[in-house]
């Protein structure tokens, strides 16, 4: 904890304008708390009060005492003798005082203090569960089954994926999403006396300061969030200190509304049942999909009144909610073969547009015909992928459409990306009939395997301006962050996501006065050099170049890791290292670690394939070791190591290592771009096995070949193998069916249907 005996001037600086000038007009106004050590005031909550205010109760004592050792009593009633009391929550005793929420809606909340006493209330709610007796995972099939037997349908859940149970904390009684208006009121009134919670998960985290008395200021300060939705998907609201510091930023909802993918839920469970839900590309039901759930969905009436039949019945089970998602599922890419003879694939818009015509019309159909039987609710879509970019078939969407548009701030430092977002933005906004317009953002730099593992990600004045103008033109944002990827990486990521909470509450606020008293209390003698440090972070993501890091025109440079050391070694030097100070910087230090072997992954793999073309198979398989082992990017991994099995394979006749470093391609976590390596690295074990007659291990990498099933390339070279297996084996009628089945596949290319024609004729010359 910070100490200071001096605890005025840390109000005067952080409240708002209009008490800073209260302060001015008359020093020692205020109600007292704690005089020298000793309580003064006591906490008044209702009967029976709401689990937020319970909590706002708890946290505004806990802290108090932390600052002045003081305890303060919780009643709900005028119990003790002390004479200044805190009203925490709406009871009886503030609309006494005539104290109300009048025209504050949503997550707004009010503080009133006078000389005599203080009152923290604003709007509590608790959100009820989706479906209901969602309490916890067990409880799943039942409620399937249910919702099944309501609509007659063999239906995916809906708001599952949303109103998790794991975000209810049983310790507090609510959960991560219900408004907290109350709770938010306490801790904005804690931030007056200087609490600061910078970062979860570490003691080190939270800024308090000392002193033996505590002073509420007189004000009467209204406060609503500028973004209705502030949803930063840190972690799971089960785990207490996730909960807590959710809550300490501010973040919540003041309605429950999904906005992501929506036909998978109704085409997961019935691909058998209507094959007319799925997409049939070159002759092929994608009755599978790589990620999203299986099925690639047909956006054509069958679905289309599926959808609205599924999002009536959805607004017939729970009438409170006011959303549904209709947009494509996840990983949606490939369109119908018959829609695309009918004309709806529009490449000549590119990769953001290509499908955004189909898409949207299907959403406004889908829209349409929800507006007959609920007319007041929003019937979401997703600006996302190849559908990103607005339709050019119309020129407005239905009245009871919302949009939510998809965008990473953190590429901003892109200018051309940058203007093109912001153009987006405003089609997307002329087009819109209702108000619903939300962003789905990623923070996702930091994901586990990928280069940027270690490296400072600060765009905080890019944050700003993008929030800036979003403000009265977006209802707020849901936010995938890093720590869903299994590691949190808080000492290098805390303040941006301290930051994004807090503007969006307050947009507009001094940036550099909010930094300056961040570099203050949380670093001590080594506020300058943490200001340099984070200043040239931000100087180095900004730059316009490539972010892959181990390429020519990449803008992190070898230079740049010895200066992030450089500072944080004389940052370090300037602090005692068993304090809070020295324990953040060393954190910091810490997570930067895996910078010093980016570009050791670069100088080995280079040496490793330089050894390659020299002939000289030991150092080679020497080099892309050390290069496998350094890298911190899952696919430049994968890809070393089937250099590293090719090595051992040719050069080395070492099938044994060859298979080992196979299987470390093949067991890279890569989605999207990039994973094919693993997939070459599978069939290259596959021939290893073979040549050495272990079939039955051959067979089961290729039964296991999950790409075979979704991609005709992929397909016909698995087919191959099979073919190759079974004339090795004798089985000659058996290969001449694989092959058959190979040159069957609609997608096969000419080189590999003239090597299946060459292996056909050479076992008939047999």
């Amino acid at each position: 904890m910070i100490r200071t005996q001096i605890l005025l001037h840390i109000v005067i600086a952080i409240v708002p304008t209009a008490v800073v000038a209260a302060f001015h007009n008359e020093v020692h106004a205020g109600m007292p708390i704690v005089r020298e050590g000793r309580a003064v005031a006591e906490i008044v909550i209702p009967r029976d009060p709401m689990p937020q205010v319970a909590l706002a109760a708890a946290e505004l004592r806990d802290h108090v005492r932390k600052i002045s050792g003081a305890t303060l009593t919780i009643t709900d009633a005028r119990a003790g003798d002390v004479q200044y009391r805190i009203y925490i929550g709406q009871s009886d005793s503030t609309r006494r005082l005539g104290l109300d929420l009048n025209g504050i809606s949503g997550e707004g909340y009010r503080i009133v203090a006078t000389e005599d006493y203080l009152a923290l209330f604003g709007h509590d709610e608790t959100f009820p569960f989706y479906p209901r007796g969602n309490t916890h995972a067990s409880q799943r099939d039942r409620l399937l089954q249910e919702w099944q037997e309501y609509t007659g349908e063999k239906w995916h859940f809906p708001f599952m994926q949303f109103y998790d149970p794991r975000n209810f904390n049983p310790d507090f009684g609510f959960s991560l999403f219900d408004p907290s208006g109350t709770l938010f009121a306490v801790y904005e009134f804690l931030e007056q006396l200087g609490v600061r919670w910078y970062m979860p998960h570490h003691d080190f985290g939270t800024v308090i300061p000392e002193s033996a008395d505590v002073t509420a200021a007189v004000q009467d300060v209204t406060r609503r969030p500028a973004f209705e939705r502030r949803y930063l998907r840190i972690g799971w609201g089960t785990d207490r200190e996730t909960f807590l510091w959710s809550k300490r930023q501010r973040l919540g909802l003041t309605e429950l509304a999904w906005m992501c993918h929506g036909t998978s839920h109704v085409t997961c469970l019935t691909q058998n049942e209507h094959p007319e839900y799925l997409t049939v590309v070159d002759g092929r039901l994608q009755d599978e999909t790589a990620f999203g759930g299986p099925g690639q969905s047909r956006l054509a009436p069958p679905l289309r009144d599926a959808m609205i039949r599924y999002a009536n019945a959805f607004f017939n089970r729970y009438p409170e909610t006011r959303h549904v998602s209709v947009g494509p599922n996840d990983g949606y890419a490939n369109m119908d073969d018959r829609d695309r003879e009918a004309g709806w694939l529009r490449e000549e818009r590119g990769p953001r547009g290509r499908l955004s015509d189909y898409v949207w019309t299907f959403i406004n159909e889908v829209a349409e015909g929800v507006a007959r039987s609920h007319p007041d609710k929003i019937v979401m879509g997703l600006a996302y992928s190849s559908y990103r970019e607005p339709p050019a078939d119309f020129d407005r969407l239905r009245r009871n459409v919302g949009v939510t548009y998809c965008q990473s701030r953190c590429n901003f430092f892109d200018p051309e990306v940058k203007a093109s977002v912001f153009r987006e933005r405003e089609k997307w906004l002329a087009m819109l009939s209702s108000d619903e317009f939300y962003i789905w953002e990623y923070f996702l730099w930091h994901r586990q395997g990928q280069q940027l593992w270690g490296v400072p990600v600060i765009f905080w004045r890019t944050m700003q301006e993008d929030m800036l103008a979003l403000r009265g033109q977006s209802k707020g944002e849901y936010v995938e962050a890093w720590p869903l990827q299994q590691k949190e990486l808080w000492g290098i990521n805390h303040l941006t996501i301290y930051l994004q909470a807090r503007l969006y509450w307050e947009p507009e606020l001094d940036l550099e006065a909010f930094l300056d008293e961040y570099y203050r209390t949380f670093y001590g003698p080594a506020a300058p050099e943490m200001r340099e440090f984070f200043e040239f972070a931000e100087s180095v993501w900004t730059r316009p170049a490539s972010r892959t890091i181990l390429s020519e025109d990449g803008f992190l440079r070898p230079p740049d890791i010895d200066r992030y050391f450089d500072i944080l070694d004389r940052a370090a030097a300037k602090v005692e290292p068993d304090t809070d100070y020295g324990r953040r910087i060393a954190l910091i230090a810490e997570e930067c670690g895996p910078m010093r072997d980016l570009f050791a992954y670069q100088d080995f793999e280079a040496k490793g394939l330089a050894a390659i073309a020299d002939g000289n198979g030991a150092r080679a398989a020497e080099y892309l070791q050390q290069a496998v082992d350094a890298a911190t990017d899952n696919r430049e991994r994968a890809k070393t190591a089937l250099a590293l099995g090719n090595v051992y394979r040719d050069m080395l006749k070492d099938d044994v290592r060859a298979l080992e470093a196979y299987r470390t391609a093949m067991q890279a976590p890569i989605q999207g771009a990039g994973s094919a390596v693993r997939m070459h690295a599978r069939m290259a074990a596959v021939g290893v096995l073979r040549r050495n007659e272990r079939f039955d291990e051959a067979i089961a990498l290729l039964d296991d070949f999950s790409a075979a099933r979704r991609h005709d390339y992929w397909r016909v070279v698995a087919l191959s193998a099979r073919a190759g297996i079974a004339r090795d084996q004798g089985d000659v009628d058996a290969a001449r069916a694989y092959y058959r089945e190979a040159l069957a596949v609609p997608g096969i290319s000419e080189r590999h249907r003239d090597d299946i024609h060459s292996q056909l004729n050479g076992i008939q010359d047999r």
